[in-house]
């Protein structure tokens, strides 16, 4: 009974064991079988994450450089007004919005979606600005830097996001590693629940070690193919880790335990020290020199994030040399445009006193014809002056685009043999000259004349650079201009270059951007009045050319000028009519309308008629002419200014005066340029 009952028990021990390590093995393998779909849930939603991290990041990149690309085409047209420049604009702002409309699914775009409207329209406004004809305004708006400071927002917004979502991937990376440290500790206690466990386990591990791989050498390609420095560096500025954009922009190997603040340009290390040492966690972004192998320095606009967790910093750092620049080009030809302006202003307004100056001199010389030598004399000495000021004057004019010229076909090749001569008796027996005309050279359109004087100028500067002798060469070239090979500030054509290479002295690039200002020169006091340059820059701007100078200290210059092929369709002016120099016609009683707002040149002008025999009525504006071409009963003349004070110019003015006396004659004076009628 007890054998019975024992071996009964045992059994019933043995069933119960069976069952509970049924139970048990059931319980395992449910529990096993949920583990594994937890696992693999939180896998699926690292891989989501991991993906919309990489879609988000693809995205705010093609938001940038749609952005961008807009923002060249927008200035590529308004500079240069090239129609090939629209088809990449109206590409990128269609594609803008649909970029944002994404984003905002995934980021908040509440504080940048309207910085991003107002860059569009900046885009938007400029060019249509310029379609219907306002360049003025057009350009206003894009000196006023509103399109730029909304760029450089959206740039730094940019660089914060991607600088969040590098994190948030690492952030990724990290749980990964934790899911899978989990999974292989659960794996190893379940091999008691047999093979196939064992076996399923194992493979989870492979297949979730993999996709890790993947990622991870998806990172490293992103951090290996970057153009930006992507860097890991401590508080002293120690770069712990660099990726091969660093070698891209130094030349040099990215050697890590370099120190950053010793690699970048003396002036910028204490800056870059104050930065890194500073405290917080506030991203902070600067702008340094960083050295090249070749001794040169790369502006490096960088991003750094500080890391409170690990007392390091993540930078990234981006080449903006060429921005730098091209915003460089830009300020130089907008200060060269302003002078011009001011110098054509200050010009127009000296040669009404030089007017009022010289005829009075004249008219007292007329009066005083019986007066003593010295009186003569002293006449004479002051219209020198004056006729040195009026010289000036034209110099001024030249630079600011407002001289008169006189546009004829030439051959360049041609006009610099005739000059061969006069050239080597301004260089003088120590400097040798050479001519290199090329074969079968375009001919152009400009003035004679003055392109003598220009290159006249130059060879005379050259010669002074040369002050113990050297060589000049002058030579002459077939260019076209096109997206192959550009040419800064020149639209695509076809153009004849005249360089002039000496062998002289060179000059600073400090001093080299400054020589076509007027009244800048490096010569002593008394050698020289600074207009030379200034006048061949205005004559070639004048001319729809362009000019460009390359210097460098002990290596000699060269001053490139690019005038446009003849065949081309270019604006011209007509030359000085002869009769400026003609003797007066006596006048018997005519009357003269004279309207001219300048007060002085008005009563002189009318002296001088009045002297001829005309009769004169003189009037300051429009306004107060009016009155008398409606009630005059006779008006041989209308002798008017073209610019007036008053709300009509001399030409809205005539317009009238034609209407009421249509047999009259009207003559046009102005200061300004010959086509300004």
């Amino acid at each position: 009974m007890q054998t019975i009952g024992t071996k009964q028990t045992i059994s019933r021990t043995q069933e119960r064991q069976a069952r509970l390590l049924l139970l048990g093995g059931f319980t395992l393998l449910l529990g096993l079988f949920l583990f594994a779909f937890w696992c693999s849930q939180v896998q699926h939603r690292d891989e989501e994450a991991a993906s919309k991290v990489r879609n988000t990041r693809t995205l705010l990149m093609s938001l940038v450089l749609n952005l961008q690309q807009a923002e060249t085409a927008q200035r590529g047209f308004l500079l240069t007004g090239d129609k090939t420049y629209l088809p990449p604009y109206q590409q990128a702002t269609r594609a803008v919005p649909a970029i944002t409309a994404r984003l905002g699914t995934v980021l908040d775009m509440t504080a940048m979606q309207p910085v991003i409207d107002d860059k569009l329209d900046e885009l938007r406004t400029t060019l249509d600005l310029l379609h219907v004809g306002q360049r003025t305004q057009a350009l206003a708006l894009l000196r006023s830097n509103e399109g730029l400071e909304d760029m450089r927002r959206i740039r730094a917004w940019d660089d914060m996001m991607q600088t969040r979502l590098l994190s948030r991937m690492l952030g990724l990376r990290q749980a990964a590693a934790r899911t899978m440290r989990l999974f292989q500790g659960v794996a190893l206690l379940c091999l008691l629940a047999g093979f196939i466990l064992a076996w399923t386990v194992v493979r989870g591990h492979l297949v979730h070690t993999r996709q890790l791989l993947m990622l991870n050498d998806e990172f490293n390609r992103i951090v290996t193919l970057s153009t930006d420095i992507l860097a890991v560096m401590d508080r002293q500025g120690q770069l712990l880790r660099l990726n091969p954009a660093w070698t891209q922009i130094t030349g040099r190997p990215a050697l890590v335990g370099t120190c950053l603040p010793d690699e970048v340009h003396p002036d910028d290390a204490a800056l870059t020290r104050a930065v890194l040492a500073s405290p917080g966690a506030t991203p902070r972004r600067i702008e340094t020199r960083l050295r090249r192998d070749d001794g040169s320095y790369a502006w490096v606009a960088w991003h750094i994030v500080p890391l409170l967790d690990t007392g390091q910093f993540h930078a990234i750092g981006r080449d903006v040399t060429e921005d730098k620049a091209r915003e460089e080009q830009l300020r130089q030809s907008q200060k060269m445009e302003l002078i011009g302006q001011l110098t054509g202003g200050i010009a127009h307004d000296f040669n009404n006193l030089l007017t009022i100056i010289m005829g009075s001199l004249e008219l007292l010389q007329r009066d005083l014809a019986d007066a003593g030598a010295t009186v003569k004399r002293r006449i004479e000495t002051a219209m020198e002056g004056g006729r040195r000021a009026a010289a000036l004057t034209h110099r001024l004019l030249a630079f600011a685009r407002r001289q008169p010229l006189a546009p004829a076909p030439i051959d360049p090749n041609g006009l610099l043999t005739d000059m061969s001569e006069i050239l080597h008796r301004a260089l003088g027996e120590q400097i040798a000259l050479e001519l290199v005309c090329a074969q079968q050279l375009w001919p152009i359109l400009a003035d004679g004349h003055q392109l003598e004087n220009a290159i006249l100028n130059l060879a005379v500067n050259a010669r002074d650079a040369m002050m113990a002798g050297g060589h000049l060469t002058i030579e002459t070239r077939n260019v076209t201009v096109n997206g192959a090979h550009p040419v800064a500030e020149l639209p695509p054509g076809d153009y004849v270059l005249i360089a002039v290479t000496d062998t002289g002295c060179g000059m600073m690039p400090s001093v080299a951007a400054r020589v076509f200002e007027p009244f800048f020169t490096t010569k002593p006091a008394g050698q020289g009045t600074g207009l030379g340059l200034a006048q061949v820059y205005g004559f070639i701007k004048q001319s729809h050319g362009h000019v460009q100078i390359d210097s460098a200290p002990g290596q000699g210059t060269t001053v490139r000028l690019y005038l446009p092929r003849l065949d081309q369709t270019m604006p011209s002016q007509a030359a000085p009519s002869a009769s400026d120099t003609a003797s007066p016609l006596p006048g018997r009683g005519e009357v003269v309308l004279l309207v001219e707002d300048d007060d002085t040149v008005r009563q002189f002008v009318s002296e001088v008629l009045h002297n001829h025999g005309y009769e004169v009525v003189a009037v300051e504006n429009a306004t107060a002419a009016i009155p008398f071409i409606e009630t005059s009963p006779r008006i041989d003349l209308l002798f008017t200014d073209m610019v007036l004070t008053g709300s009509l110019n001399g030409r809205q003015l005539a317009d009238i005066f034609r209407q009421r006396w249509p047999d009259a004659a009207v003559l046009f004076t102005t200061g300004y340029m010959p086509n300004a009628v």
